[in-house]
Formats: structure tokens, C-alpha cells, sequence
């Protein structure tokens, strides 16, 4: 309650989008822990969400840049709680939401990735960027918010399709194989990272060949579609792209290396709470000064 409560005040000097958005999401947060609490378990993940929400509500609130984070306060915020309400309403009677919603995120995950791949085919940059593209800005394309996408569609494709077995290697090597074509190597990690996760969650029940087929899917998916793609137009090469050396505007290794060096001290500075989601540009100015 102090946590939403400090979110809703820091929310105010926003846009009014952006004030009943936070007053939404605490408003769901608040109904989905009280409501039927005798039902409700929280576990580790959930702890550890709500957590990394409360910490960061009061990062933004304390911080002096709140019109620059504001996006990704109520970006993380709809996360967590989407998250909550899975593991809050898990093998209940109301679990047929679960159902619905990982049906919804599976089912666009692969709309993207049809709909994605004429783009692919047609346009001159060299990474899949799914629906995340404007048509009347040729260079508006986006392929780490369509990686962002497929990281939260495939975990729904495994629930969803957990009973079937083939289907479920079918759909996870077609997502699987898009996030590659992104290219994106904050999306790659995460993606690690998940897997690390549900594999340490679920290591008593895994069985080899759920484990593989997905993998050999979507390393064909990817590099079929990746050497047609390099037989009609040029492509970003994944070497350059894991070395930072590609033509894509990406910054060299040695300048990531002084960035993560100075985001180091500015987190150091302030270990606990920080300067505020999206301020590290404001955060290493001053502790440049």
C-alpha cells in the first residue's frame, strides 16, 4: 500500500494518460493481493517482483528526471502484475484466465512472427523486427520491442501447449527462431536467463527431447530463413553483432566497456536505490561533474 501509494503521488506532474495508468495498475495490484487472500500464496518469484516494483516506485519517486521513467515504471509495473496474476491464480477455477491470456500472448507471438517475415524479406535492414516497424518511416523499425515481445510469448507457449508435445516444439521453434533473427543481444541474455530459470524450476520433470527439439527448431528456423534472406538482400552479420562491430549504429566495445565502467560508479554511488528508471544519461553527467 506504501508503495502504490508513492507511486500514485509521483505519478502527478504527468500527462493525465500517464496518472490514471499508475492509478490503474496500483488499484490492480492492491485488488489482486486482497481479494480471496486465504487462496493467495506468494512465492519466491513473486516476492522478489513485487520487491524489484516497490524499489523502483521509490527510485522514481525520489529521482529527478520522473517524466523520463515514467514509461518504464508502468512498463515493469504491467509485467510483475501480469506475472502475480499467474502465479496468484494458478490451479484454480480461475486459472482458465491463464489459459486465456497465454493463448492471446502465444497466438500474437506467432501473428508477429508471420506477419513479420515479408518485412524481412523485403526490407533493406538486416534484423527481424516482426509488426514492430511504421510503414510511413522507413526507418522506424524496432527489432529489440518485437525481441521484448517473443521474450514474453514464449514462456506462454509452453504453458499454454504444455500437454502437447509436437505443436508445442513447432510454435517454440518459430519463436525461438524469430528472437534469434532480432539479433538482440540484451533479448539473447534474458533469454538465457529464463531458461536457466525454468530449467532449475522444472529439472525434476524435464525430459530430454522437450529440451532439444525446440532448440534444433529454431536453429533451422533461423538459419534457413537467415541464408535466404542473405541470397536477396545483405544481412547483419550475428559475428559482428556479438563482437559490437556491426554497421547497425551500435556503439564499439570499448566505448560499451567505458559506458558499463561508468555505470558501475554512478550505481555504486547510490547502491540501493539509484537516480531513477532511464536516468543513467542524467546520473553520469552529474557524477561527471
Amino acid at each position: 500500500l506504501l508503495g502504490t501509494a508513492i507511486l500514485a503521488l509521483s505519478v502527478l506532474p504527468l500527462a493525465p494518460a500517464q496518472v490514471v495508468s499508475g492509478v490503474l495498475l496500483c488499484i490492480a495490484l492492491v485488488f489482486l493481493l486482497w481479494t480471496k487472500k486465504e487462496h493467495v500464496k506468494l512465492d519466491t518469484y513473486s516476492v522478489l517482483g513485487i520487491t524489484f516494483l516497490l524499489l523502483s516506485t521509490l527510485s522514481y519517486s525520489l529521482s529527478s528526471t520522473k517524466t523520463i521513467g515514467a514509461a518504464e515504471l508502468f512498463r515493469d509495473a504491467a509485467c510483475i502484475l501480469l506475472f502475480l496474476f499467474f502465479a496468484t491464480h494458478h490451479e484454480r477455477a480461475s486459472a482458465t484466465w491463464n489459459t486465456a491470456i497465454a493463448w492471446a500472448l502465444t497466438v500474437s507471438g506467432m501473428a508477429i512472427c508471420a506477419v513479420g517475415l515479408p518485412m524481412f524479406f523485403s526490407h533493406s535492414f538486416g534484423r527481424f523486427v516482426g509488426t514492430f516497424f511504421d510503414l510511413s518511416n522507413s526507418t522506424a523499425l524496432f527489432p529489440n520491442a518485437c525481441a521484448a515481445f517473443l521474450l514474453l510469448a514464449w514462456p506462454a507457449a509452453v504453458y499454454v501447449l504444455r500437454a502437447r508435445g509436437v505443436a508445442r516444439a513447432i510454435v517454440l521453434s518459430v519463436l525461438f527462431g524469430s528472437l534469434l533473427l532480432t539479433q538482440s543481444r540484451a533479448a539473447t541474455a534474458a533469454c538465457i536467463l529464463q531458461l536457466m530459470i525454468l530449467g532449475w524450476h522444472y529439472r525434476k520433470t524435464l525430459s530430454i527431447s522437450s529440451v532439444v527439439l525446440p532448440f534444433v527448431g529454431a536453429f533451422i528456423v533461423s538459419s534457413s530463413l537467415f541464408f535466404t534472406r542473405s541470397a536477396l538482400l545483405p544481412v547483419t552479420s550475428p559475428v559482428e553483432r556479438l563482437a559490437f562491430q556491426d554497421a547497425a549504429g551500435a556503439a564499439p566495445f570499448s566505448d560499451r566497456l567505458e559506458l558499463w565502467r561508468e555505470g558501475w560508479n554512478v550505481a555504486v554511488n547510490k547502491p540501493l536505490l539509484g537516480f531513477g528508471p532511464a536516468s543513467f544519461q542524467f546520473a553520469s553527467q552529474k557524477e561527471a561533474r
